[in-house]
């Protein structure tokens, strides 16, 4: 009993609708209770008797303190006391429906707050458990496939931060990642991927308590190598590892010439669907910006026969914003477009140096400085896309 009512209140503490809601159903049961007893208190010491409506007018006047009716004076000590703590009680009840109400708006405004729950309700969504650059790729990839994203993060400022910056793009939730009440405020009951960006042992950690709560499958970035087996006891369904993902963005950074303050932004989600989606199998959903140099800049769509020469269809482009479906082939690429194609991961880096290399005729040689895990990775990958490497350990 005791713990069922426990639960009851952490259920309500974890959603302030659900706080209102018992708020003014409690405010409701109390003026019912102090009607009915002072129904019966009056009847039975006062001369002259009242219905229950009067009794109800009484009250609500004297909880509220907008007045007293005509029922004054009372000739029993009883009555008196009586109103006297139903006074007590409605200034009480008042002040916690301010605090409730007026509070959290006042707050918002002298000193901003994050969200602590969903701002609209969603289901069959993608919960992100931590932020950061890698992270970024993966919700712009998810929000364009039309999935709702809510992430959750436990310090203040970057949840701030993160509100601000991705209003549109995602939910942020404020709250301790091992929290029950941060995990029911995200629906994870109901959503359908939980993606880790997290330390391994708090992603362990967190995944012991939270996979008994939902049947969504739990993917895992992880770090390193030494949690392959403790992450699947805990839970987790599939590892991605980050040095990897590293490796093949910095591979296609170098591939496709951008500036190294966009490194962030360059293709990533083909590599998370490639090793996660058994939808897409093989093949991968990529991004490809057009950027300046390109090939591909100035052509025609169809002179460029993307499905007969390299099997990668496009299914749409984004134009300074807009997005067009199945473009027709005499449209012009210029480098305010962005292309989304869906064709075989084997042959990426032909599609890329056919059509879209910026440094045409030139040789694409790297040098990488050290040779320890993380440059063996890059250096691996930047070879899988036909970069000639030289390692400086």
């Amino acid at each position: 009993m005791i713990r069922s009512i426990r639960r009851l209140l952490r259920n309500i503490q974890s959603s302030y609708e659900k706080q209102v809601l018992f708020s003014l159903i409690l405010f409701s049961l109390i003026i019912l209770v102090w009607t009915m007893l002072f129904y019966y208190i009056h009847n039975q010491y006062e001369d002259t008797s009242i219905t229950p409506l009067e009794a109800l007018i009484f009250v609500a006047e004297t909880v509220t303190t907008t007045g007293y009716g005509e029922l004054l004076p009372f000739s029993h000590d009883y009555l008196w006391i009586f109103v006297l703590v139903m006074m007590i009680s409605g200034v009480v009840m008042f002040l916690m429906l301010i605090n409730l109400f007026i509070t959290p708006v006042i707050q918002n405004k002298v000193h901003p707050v994050p969200p602590a729950s969903l701002t609209y309700p969603c289901a069959g969504h993608v919960v992100i458990f931590g932020y950061n650059p890698v992270i970024l790729e993966v919700l712009e990839h998810i929000h364009c496939l039309g999935v709702d994203i809510v992430l959750i993060e436990e310090d203040k400022t970057k949840a701030l931060m993160e509100t601000a910056s991705l209003p549109r793009l995602v939910q942020v939730i404020y709250g301790r990642f091992d929290e029950e009440k941060t995990w029911n405020s995200a629906r994870v009951s109901e959503c359908r991927y939980i993606l880790f960006c997290l330390e391994d042992w708090i992603s362990a950690e967190v995944i012991l308590g939270l996979s008994k709560k939902t049947d969504a499958r739990i993917i895992v970035i992880t770090s390193g190598h030494e949690a392959d087996q403790l992450l699947p006891l805990c839970g987790a369904d599939i590892l991605v590892h980050s040095r990897d993902i590293v490796g093949t963005l910095t591979a296609r950074h170098a591939l496709l010439a951008t500036e190294p303050d966009t490194l962030e932004k360059n293709p990533l989600m083909q590599e998370i669907l490639h090793e996660t989606s058994s939808a897409f199998g093989s093949c991968r959903f990529v991004r490809i910006p057009v950027i300046p140099g390109s090939i591909a800049e100035g052509r025609t769509i169809s002179s460029l026969r993307f499905e007969e020469d390299y099997q990668f269809r496009l299914i749409y482009l984004l134009k300074r914003g807009e997005i067009i479906l199945s473009p027709p082939g005499d449209m012009i690429i210029d480098r305010s477009m962005v292309l989304f194609f869906i064709g075989p991961g084997a042959g990426l880096f032909r599609l890329i140096s056919g059509a879209f290399l910026a440094r045409a005729g030139d040789e694409n040689n790297a040098i990488v400085a050290g040779f320890g895990d993380m440059g063996s990775v890059i250096t691996r990958d930047l070879q899988k896309f036909g970069i000639s490497c030289i390692s400086i350990d």
